[in-house]
């Protein structure tokens, strides 16, 4: 089968595409929250006054140590595995990163494949599956920007510090496959009993797992640290940004 004009909004309505949009979309506006979250492995403790300010105000010493490893950036390469379960479907999404500019992700619905990325810099490339080729798409170059997470403990009324002391509970130690790690409740919405677990390790206080729990669904995130390479993948043909935009009709930019 010839590839076809990528140019034409027909590639973006094809059902992966649509999905691999959504997968980007969540990850990108959720990253403060899920790869965002993760902490460096090599760094000693790098913030001793963020550690202080949070010990004072929350007082909770492994809480407060994970904290000040969570405000220190990284380049480490890892692996995190999203597995989302609802009533009648399962969906994993495996994402890589050999630095937080190089990055793929895949996606599996109960057992099929139907979405592949790469994220090399402003370089995207999506597996079309009608063809086998990768439609690639260059995002204009901007300034480089430090990704940081930063943590308010200035005084007792601040977010970061309520949020802390009132949602964040210890529940026990428990082993993550060769490490022992604290295992957090954090409550979201008591009203609809929307709720999440956080496990650390107890020697570098690094996210292990996080588990999050609705209604309807439970997503757990699996992090795993190691080497990870990224290639460009081929064959590629051109699809242009604009085209995803004109489709989504929003000014949304990746």
């Amino acid at each position: 089968m010839e590839a076809r004009d990528t140019s034409k909004l027909e590639f973006i309505k094809q059902p992966h595409i649509m999905a691999l949009i959504t997968i980007l979309v969540i990850c990108i506006v959720g990253a403060l929250f899920t790869t965002g979250r993760r902490v460096n492995q090599t760094l000693q403790l790098s913030s001793m006054e963020t550690f202080d300010a949070c010990y004072e105000l929350v007082n909770d010493e492994p809480l407060c140590k994970f904290a000040a490893k969570d405000e220190a950036t990284t380049d480490d390469s890892y692996v995190l595995s999203i597995t989302t379960t609802s009533e009648n479907s399962e969906e994993i999404n495996i994402i890589k990163a050999e630095n937080p500019k190089k990055t793929s992700s895949t996606t599996h619905q109960n057992g099929d494949l139907i979405d592949e990325t790469i994220i090399l810099g402003n370089e995207i490339y999506i597996k079309d599956y009608s063809d086998n080729v990768w439609a690639h798409y260059t995002e204009e170059a901007e300034e480089d920007t430090e990704e940081t997470i930063s943590y308010d403990f200035t005084s007792e009324t601040s977010e970061d510090v309520q949020s802390f002391k009132d949602d964040y509970k210890f529940e026990a130690m428990e082993q993550c496959d060769d490490k022992m790690c604290y295992k957090y409740k954090i409550t979201h919405d008591a009203d609809t009993n929307s709720y999440s677990y956080l496990w650390f390790d107890d020697q570098e206080f690094l996210t292990r797992r996080i588990l999050t729990v609705d209604t309807d669904t439970s997503t757990n995130m699996a992090f795993e640290y190691k080497a990870v390479t990224i290639d460009v993948p081929t064959p590629t043909k051109e699809i242009s940004l604009e085209d995803l935009e004109e489709f989504l009709d929003t000014d949304y930019e990746l």
